[in-house]
């Protein structure tokens, strides 16, 4: 992996585990890491377009780092 990916890695794996996602409560965009009970309040009031990225880059880039990995092997 290039530097860059592996710093991307390495952030990923710091990242509270689990799917996160975002909710509207009271008004307000909130980003849940996490599931259920465990789910850990990330941010608030971001606008819900931003809440949106934010949450689906959890599961977005590991999703993108394996396909790096493949189009890798498959140039081998």
């Amino acid at each position: 992996m290039t530097d860059r990916i592996s710093e991307i890695q390495e952030r990923l794996d710091k990242a509270t585990p689990g799917v996160w996602s975002q909710d509207v409560l009271y008004g307000s965009e909130f980003i849940w890491a996490g599931e259920d009970d465990d789910a850990l309040k990330v941010a608030e009031g971001f606008g819900i377009d931003n809440a949106n990225f934010i949450a689906d880059a959890k599961q977005d880039i590991p999703y993108l780092l394996a396909e790096i990995e493949r189009l890798k092997g498959a140039g081998e």
